[in-house]
């Protein structure tokens, strides 16, 4: 197992080429930052809801991740998607984990803002008392095919990992008009992984893994 530091000289070695020495010195600090400071800003999402399960109605917890804007949390709408739920969306039981914020390792109840399930896209509101550190990153303007990036996942949901990957389909999924907003990457995602960023060697923000 390679410690931050040995990743990100590792990837700087990689990337020598870059002639210009400022932008090779942006660039491994902004590796840097991917690697040190990123994990911390990303957060736990569980979704408690009654479901029909043989007649019987259970309750059902759905996790996800997600990060923070504004206060509010922005992850995909299909977190908090049960099959047969009997729960009103505003009913449903939405809490907000970090394992590095010590106001949150308990989990703080959310209010639901927007769930469109057609975008899959999710907002939920934290409570006015309670203030949390906005995800660091820009959003990009624009992104390209063959970009480099890198994916900050939770595979299996358990525990984050950091992988590098390449832009690799602007089209959606095999020309799909319900995926029209999203991209393709050359690495797999894994259960665990939704809602977690994926931001660009320039250390901006380009979407949310879906």
């Amino acid at each position: 197992m390679l410690t931050i530091a040995a990743k990100v000289l590792e990837a700087a070695i990689e990337h020598y080429d870059i002639e210009n020495e400022k932008d090779k010195k942006q660039y491994i600090w902004n590796l840097y930052r991917i690697y040190h400071q990123l994990p911390f800003h990303i957060y736990d999402i569980k979704v408690r809801g009654n479901c029909i399960d043989k007649n019987k109605e259970i309750s059902l917890i759905k996790r996800g991740m997600g990060i923070i804007l504004n206060n509010k949390v922005l992850t995909l709408a299909h977190i908090a998607k049960f099959k047969r739920c009997k729960t009103d969306l505003d009913k449903l039981g939405i809490k907000l984990y970090s394992h590095y914020d010590s106001k949150l390792k308990s989990g703080i109840q959310l209010e639901r803002e927007i769930i469109d399930y057609e975008k899959d896209l999710a907002i939920f509101k934290i409570p006015k008392n309670i203030k949390v550190e906005d995800f660091p990153c820009k959003p990009s303007e624009k992104i390209s095919l063959g970009e480099e990036i890198y994916l900050l996942g939770n595979p299996g949901l358990k525990g984050f990992n950091i992988r590098k990957a390449y832009i690799s389909d602007l089209d959606g999924v095999d020309g799909d008009e319900e995926t029209y907003s999203c991209f393709g990457i050359d690495k797999t995602i894994i259960p665990g992984d939704s809602g977690t960023p994926v931001v660009n060697s320039k250390f901006e923000l380009v979407g949310l893994v879906q």
